[in-house]
Order: structure tokens, then sequence, then C-alpha cells
């Protein structure tokens, strides 16, 4: 896998695009955005789930890609996520899926 190719935003979330293009869709590019948004502002998980008020084990199960039991976020926890880390929710919605909404 080519990790050379890295894009950095404005708001200082970093996304390997090669890694987050993969099969498993939006919801894997969303976690991936708020992960890393997470290593960047130098916090975790169980500091998110309280400042966000969702549960800790709701938060694990939607940002680990590699759970059975995976679940998607809803824009209420979504939101929530974007306010704790103080940048917006469009922030951590994938490039192609703000492209896609635009060409409709």
């Amino acid at each position: 896998m080519d990790l050379t190719r890295v894009r950095s935003d404005t708001y200082g979330v970093v996304m390997n695009t090669n890694q987050a293009a993969g099969a498993n869709g939006v919801d894997v590019q969303i976690a991936h955005q708020i992960r890393n948004a997470l290593i960047v502002q130098g916090t975790n998980q169980k500091e998110l789930a309280a400042r966000t008020k969702i549960s800790f084990s709701t938060l694990r199960r939607s940002l680990d890609q590699n759970r059975e039991d995976r679940r998607s976020l809803t824009i209420q926890e979504l939101t929530k996520i974007a306010d704790a880390l103080q940048v917006p929710t469009y922030a951590l919605i994938p490039a192609e899926l703000k492209q896609q909404d635009v060409a409709a």
C-alpha cells in the first residue's frame, strides 16, 4: 500500500487518501478522519467520549473499522464529535462525498 499520498486540510485533519478510499465506504473514511483528528489534537477516544457524552463503547464501535459489530455514526453524533474537536462537521466528511453533493 502506498502511504506517500497524505493530505492535510486547514483544520489539521490528516488523511491517507489511498487508505481511506478503500472498499468499506464512507463510514470508514469518516472514522479515519476522526481518528486522525484525535492524533493531531493529542487526545484519545476516551476523552472524546467524555466531551461528547457519547458512550465510549459506542464511539469505539463506530471508529474501529476492524470490528464485526461496527456501527455508523448518526448525524447528531458526528456533529457532537466535530464540536468537541473544534472543527466544522464538513471537515470530517470525505471530499468525494462533498463533491457528489455539489454535483447533484
